[in-house]
Order: C-alpha cells, then sequence, then structure tokens
C-alpha cells in the first residue's frame, strides 16, 4: 500500500539528498544554470531526465518511492523574509491546496490558494512564484495575481512554488513542493506502410509517444493523430501521405501535437508530405519543427510541410499551427496543391524563410499568420499563374515573387502588402481583373529584391476588361527592366498593348519611382476612366500616354527629378470630348496630335512638338473644336521641343463644326515646318483648307520664331473657306515670323 508521507518531512529528507548530490538536478531561480535546455545536465536522447535509459525514463529505481508533496503552512522554513513586511499577525495565513496526486510532465496543474485566512478589513492579495524547478526548465506561472493560478511543468523534477498573500501591511507566505514523474517508454515506428485507419494516442504531459526511425507512408488509410500527442523522428525520417491516405491531425490548443527531431537540429529529419485530396487531411494546433533533411520530390524544396508536387495534388487544411526551425522553408506548396481554411499559422526560426508556394495560394494566406522571425522574412512565390480568385493579404513580410499571371478569376491586392520581385520577372493581367487597393496610409508596394532601376519588368494589365481593374495607391519602383512587348517601351505600369484591349477604371495615387524607361505607360488600346494624384519622381522618362487619355488626367499629380518630367503624347485622337487640363509639367507630342472632339485647354499648359509634328482639327463627325482660352499672366505656350524656326508644323484648323475655335491669351512659337495641305501655306496657325470648313477666332496672341528656309511662313493663315474673327491680324503679336505676319483673304 503506497503511503502518504508528511509534506514537511518530505521536503527535508529531499533537502537533504539533494544535499548529499551537490544539488545538481535542482537550481533556485536565484542560481544561474549551465545546462543546455530540455537537459538535466547529463547526457542523453530528447525526452531523457539525465539518466541513459530509453527516452521518457525518470532513472528511478523503486517504482514504490513516492511522489513528494508539501503540506500548507503558514511559515516556511529556511525561507528568505526579505520580500515580507508583516509575517508573524495570524490574522493573515497563505494556504494551499495540497496535490492529491503526482504530476506529469506538461500537465496544466491548478494550485489554489483561495482558502487563505484574512480576518482583517482589506482585500487579500495573492503573488505566486516558482522557487525551485529542474535544469533546463522555463515553465513559469499563469495567472500569478489570482487567488488559483496554473503551472505547467515542463521537465521531470522537483518544483517549489511559493505564494505570498498580503492585507494591508500583513503577509504570509506558504509553499508546495513536488516531483513530477518522468515519461513512460515510447512506441518506436521503425517506417513502412500504413494500410489500415489507425490512432497515435498521447502520453500524458509532453512526453514522447512515438519515435519514428525511417519512412511512413499513409495510403489508402486515416492515420489519426489525437491531442497532445508528441511525436518524435530520427535522422531522416518523415510522413507521407499519398494513394488516398489521409493524415488527420486536429489537436487543441491546450494540447497541441508536436511532431519534431529526436535531436533539436534544422534538419534532422525530413519532414510531412501530402500528396492526396482527401478532405480529411488536416493539420490544426500542431507544431513541426527540425525538419527538411531533403525535398519529397526534384521539383520541390526541403521544408518542414511539403503540400503537392508537380504531377501529384493534395488537399490541406491548415489552422493555428507552427512550423519553426526547420531547414529549408516552412512550408513548400506546390501547383497541384490547395491550402484550404488556412489561418492563424505561425512560420519561424526556419532557414530559407516562412513558406515556398505557386502563386495559386496567395489568396489563400490570412492577415493574421506570423511569417517573421526567419532566418529570411519572406513568403517566396514560384513563377506561375494566379488561377484562383479571391484577395492577397497584406501579411507582416515580403511576397518574395519570381513574377506571376492572374488569369481565369479576379484578383484583389489589399492595402499594405509588399511585393519583392525578383530579377526581371514581373506581375501580367490577362483575362480577369486585378483591383490594386492600397489606401493613402497603407499603398500596395512593388518593389524589386534589390534596389536598383531596371531590376525587374513591372506591372503589366495586357488584356483585361473587368469591372475590377483599379489601380489605387501603390508604389511601383526598381522596374523596366525590358518592355512588355516588342512594341513597347519598358516602364514601371503598362497598360495594353497592340491588339489587345485592357480596362482599368481608375490610377489613383500610384507613385512609379526609380524606373528605367517611363514610369506609366498607357497605350491607345487602353481605356482609362480617371487619372489622379500620380507621383512620377526619379524615372528615366515620367509618363507617356495618347491623345484620347490626355483629358482623364489632373492637375494634381507631381513630376519630380525624371530625366524627362514632359508627359509624352505619342499622337492618336481625341475622340471624346473633354477638358486638357494643365498638369504642371509640358505635354510633348511626338506625332500626330488629332482632335475630332470639343476640347477645352486649361491656363498655363505648355505644349511642347516634337520634330515634324502637329497638332490638328479635322475629320470629324460632329461638333469638334479647340477652346484654348489662357490668361494674361498665365498664357497657354504651343512651342518646339527646339527652339528653332519651321521645329514643328503648328496648329492645323483644317475642319471644325459647331462654334468657332478659340485661341485667347496663347503663344505659337517655333512652327512653319511645312504646309500641311497642298492648299495651305506653312504658319503658326492655319483655318480651313481646300474642300473643307474651319472657323476659329484668334485674339491676345504671340506669333514668334516662325519660319521656313524653302517658303514663306506666316504667324497667320487663314484659308479662302476659313471663317475669323475680323480682327485677327490686328489683335495679335508677331514676331520674327520668316513670311508675311497674316494673311487674310480678299472677301
Amino acid at each position: 500500500m503506497k503511503t502518504r508521507w508528511n509534506g514537511f518531512w518530505m521536503v527535508a529528507l529531499a533537502a537533504a539528498l539533494l544535499l548529499a548530490a551537490g544539488c545538481d538536478e535542482v537550481l533556485d531561480d536565484e542560481s544561474s544554470s549551465t545546462g543546455e535546455p530540455g537537459q538535466t545536465g547529463q547526457t542523453g536522447e530528447p525526452g531523457q531526465t539525465g539518466q541513459t535509459g530509453e527516452p521518457g525514463q525518470t532513472g528511478a529505481t523503486d517504482e514504490s518511492t513516492p511522489p513528494v508533496f508539501s503540506t500548507a503552512t503558514a511559515t516556511e522554513t529556511g525561507e528568505p523574509t526579505s520580500d515580507l513586511i508583516g509575517s508573524g499577525d495570524e490574522r493573515v495565513e497563505a494556504i494551499i491546496a495540497e496535490l492529491l496526486d503526482a504530476p506529469q510532465v506538461g500537465t496544466t496543474l491548478t494550485l489554489d490558494g483561495s482558502a487563505s485566512r484574512n480576518e482583517t478589513e482589506d482585500d487579500l492579495t495573492y503573488s505566486w512564484s516558482v522557487r525551485e524547478r529542474p535544469r533546463g526548465s522555463t515553465a513559469d506561472m499563469a495567472q500569478a495575481d489570482e487567488a488559483v493560478a496554473t503551472f505547467r511543468p515542463d521537465r521531470p523534477g522537483l518544483y517549489r512554488i511559493r505564494l505570498i498573500v498580503r492585507a494591508g501591511d500583513i503577509d504570509s507566505a506558504a509553499s508546495l513542493t513536488f516531483e513530477t514523474l518522468g515519461c513512460s517508454e515510447p512506441v518506436v515506428i521503425s517506417g513502412g506502410n500504413i494500410t489500415t485507419d489507425e490512432t497515435w494516442t498521447s502520453q500524458d504531459g509532453l512526453c514522447p509517444a512515438f519515435v519514428v526511425e525511417g519512412r511512413v507512408n499513409v495510403r489508402g488509410a486515416t492515420l489519426t493523430v489525437e491531442p497532445g500527442t508528441v511525436v518524435l523522428f530520427r535522422d531522416g525520417a518523415g510522413i507521407a501521405v499519398e494513394s488516398g491516405g489521409a493524415l488527420r491531425a486536429e489537436g487543441e490548443a491546450t494540447a497541441p501535437i508536436v511532431f519534431r527531431g529526436t535531436e533539436e537540429e534544422r534538419g534532422w529529419w525530413r519532414g510531412i508530405y501530402f500528396e492526396t485530396e482527401r478532405p480529411t487531411n488536416r493539420l490544426v494546433h500542431v507544431t513541426i519543427e527540425h525538419a527538411g533533411s531533403d525535398a519529397w520530390a526534384t521539383n520541390s524544396e526541403p521544408a518542414g510541410l511539403t503540400v503537392a508536387r508537380p504531377g501529384r495534388s493534395a488537399t490541406l487544411r491548415l489552422q493555428n499551427s507552427t512550423l519553426r526551425e526547420n531547414s529549408g522553408w516552412g512550408m513548400f506548396a506546390g501547383r497541384n496543391g490547395a491550402l484550404d481554411d488556412f489561418a492563424g499559422n505561425t512560420f519561424t526560426g526556419n532557414q530559407r524563410g516562412a513558406a515556398y508556394v505557386d502563386p495559386r495560394h496567395m489568396t489563400a494566406f490570412d492577415a493574421d499568420s506570423v511569417f517573421t522571425g526567419n532566418d529570411v522574412d519572406v513568403v517566396r512565390v514560384i513563377s506561375g499563374s494566379l488561377d484562383v480568385g479571391g484577395t492577397i493579404r497584406s501579411i507582416d513580410v515580403p511576397w518574395s515573387s519570381e513574377g506571376f499571371r492572374v488569369v481565369d478569376e479576379d484578383v484583389v491586392i489589399e492595402a499594405g502588402a509588399v511585393f519583392e520581385m525578383r530579377d526581371g520577372t514581373g506581375v501580367t493581367v490577362d483575362g480577369p481583373g486585378l483591383r490594386i487597393d492600397g489606401s493613402e496610409t497603407a499603398p500596395v508596394i512593388f518593389r524589386g529584391s534589390e534596389p536598383e532601376a531596371g531590376w525587374w519588368k513591372g506591372v503589366f494589365y495586357e488584356q483585361t476588361t473587368s469591372s475590377n481593374n483599379a489601380v489605387r495607391y501603390v508604389v511601383i519602383e526598381h522596374a523596366g527592366s525590358e518592355a512588355q512587348q516588342t512594341n513597347l517601351q519598358p516602364a514601371g505600369l503598362t497598360l495594353s498593348r497592340g491588339g489587345r484591349t485592357a480596362t482599368v477604371a481608375e490610377l489613383t495615387g500610384v507613385v512609379a519611382r526609380n524606373n528605367a524607361g517611363y514610369g506609366i505607360y498607357i497605350h491607345e488600346n487602353a481605356r482609362v476612366d480617371a487619372i489622379s494624384e500620380l507621383t512620377l519622381e526619379g524615372n528615366d522618362g515620367a509618363m507617356t500616354i495618347d491623345a484620347r487619355h490626355m483629358r482623364r488626367m489632373d492637375a494634381e499629380s507631381t513630376f519630380l527629378d525624371n530625366g524627362d518630367d514632359r508627359i509624352t503624347v505619342r499622337g492618336g485622337s481625341a475622340e471624346a470630348d473633354g477638358f486638357w487640363e494643365n498638369p504642371g509639367t509640358p505635354w510633348f507630342v511626338t506625332g500626330n496630335l488629332r482632335v475630332e472632339a470639343i476640347i477645352g485647354i486649361a491656363a498655363g499648359s505648355i505644349f511642347e512638338f516634337d520634330n515634324a509634328a502637329r497638332l490638328r482639327v479635322d475629320g470629324c463627325s460632329a461638333n469638334c473644336r479647340i477652346d484654348a482660352v489662357g490668361e494674361t499672366t498665365n498664357p497657354i505656350v504651343f512651342q518646339g521641343s527646339q527652339a528653332q524656326k519651321g521645329w514643328w508644323y503648328g496648329i492645323l484648323l483644317l475642319e471644325t463644326s459647331g462654334d468657332p475655335s478659340i485661341f485667347e491669351w496663347v503663344e505659337v512659337r517655333d512652327a512653319g515646318f511645312d504646309a500641311a495641305q497642298t492648299s495651305v501655306e506653312p504658319a503658326g496657325i492655319v483655318i480651313g483648307r481646300g474642300g473643307r470648313d474651319a472657323s476659329g477666332n484668334v485674339t491676345n496672341s504671340t506669333f514668334d520664331n516662325i519660319g521656313n528656309s524653302e517658303v514663306d511662313a506666316y504667324g497667320i493663315y487663314v484659308h479662302p473657306n476659313g471663317a475669323v474673327n475680323a480682327d485677327i491680324c490686328a489683335a495679335n503679336t508677331f514676331l520674327d515670323i520668316d513670311g508675311p505676319d497674316c494673311f487674310l483673304p480678299e472677301g
């Protein structure tokens, strides 16, 4: 029959034995320890307590030796009282309910001081602390300032807990001393196939229940692992779930399942691998550590957890789990995998990074999982197609991308998400929609993995008509390594190309900086409804667009320190009515800029024309004209990109309809390259031509540095089919004109 020993004598005996042994196995918390975590000062396998037996043994040979208990006492024999302020008053007494059974390592103990006595009028306060513990233990109290506290011993051996209660200036202390039981011998699994359903059950506490010595293949059966189970793996061992098998490891918050190495060393064992699509594949409240010794396939990478590989599909629910201290990655998830209900996971302490995944898994990740504390804090994304719709969350580390193409389903990128693009890679939208949904305070960031202009290719909306498309508050930098297509130019952001249409509702708050080529390139096949609050900074060229998008630009964008701060207009036709704002930087026109609608131009706007470029109004199917109304001190300027006579054609009002075009407080310079039609002459402004009618009123404007070395050039030339204000020649100023200042036909 087992005898319950008196706590006082047990404490005394334990102390005497420890003194005789040199006090090697129990450390007062006020002293230091030099042992390794998990060891008690001796050498042995994980799970040992300092002896040389099998894992889980305590080294004790006399099973009749009773566990050590302490009966609650009002005073502590030999306890320092420097932190007590009023001991000796019997109106306050600390009382701890005794433990009835010897606790197992890892078992959560309830320590109850609620029976403590207080005969004063003051409230009673509680303070629990750990005074002695086995070497290597890091366990601590929970609810240490409450009447009932909890404690989970993490090593076999002797513990001493103290409770101090206080009421006003009166206090009392009591101690509880106990010894945790060691671990039973675990089940050894040498490897092989599991072909019938099997359940692995836990030992009490943190004791290992199983030691796996080789590769275990779960085939055509379900392996269930119960909450609290600890499984150790020897060198190179692992679990492969294949051929219709399933692994269901669902722990609990207070009883997680642990898969770890027999040695606490990264890459000690291989890991866990899934290549089945069973809905019962689940890892919930699971810890995987010390794995990643080798990859499971030639096209995968070493990791603690591997989900699918080329040619093999897998489905896994991963929730509230921890993947830590693995060689390679915490997780590798291949193209054929599906991560269902991914939430609340932690990836930390892994060698190469948190995870290495196919693009299709980006929309599976939640924003609450933790990916920090690895040697490299990134989630690496394999080059490929993102064919699963949803939201790419802002996680706590960058997405390190090898490039991806959005196909099949609409995708949203959440505010604050950061993408680090690898050398020569890019993001392409082809078919569905991509809404980049940053905010002023949390923009989406696309940047190079190296901070170097031209490091990566850029973001490219190639072919998409989705109403989901929008680019809001995004930073794009270090891009422009090459053009997205042969007929385009390098740029940070490119919209559409020849033979394709890209519709984007808005470009708002886009920051394109430090890119090779342009910050933004908008092709004539793009359809953009609004462009506002842009910042173009430090690019080779700020921005290039065609005529149809000039009316979408705002007056609030910023152009700073680019190689060319101008907005390059490649020509094209303005086919819809609109207003060309003054963007605060010149419009640089490189081709034939044609107006086929009613266009207004803001005061202060500057247009610079490349050699032989022109601004013309003709081909109208309805009303078309230009209303260019400047101000006395803020004129509208049309000039050559070089201050050279005859550098560009000029303004050609060849066919207008409806009300006349208006040019007031305008300056026209460097024109007269050649006659636009055989029936007219070179000039700063031409109004009318043979077979077509045009009308315009020109007042308070200046024509300067206009000429042509081969024929006469005019400041203003009015064709007989042109209708103008009668005082057109007198109401304007002409300076340095090679030919007649103004030609107005008789009648």
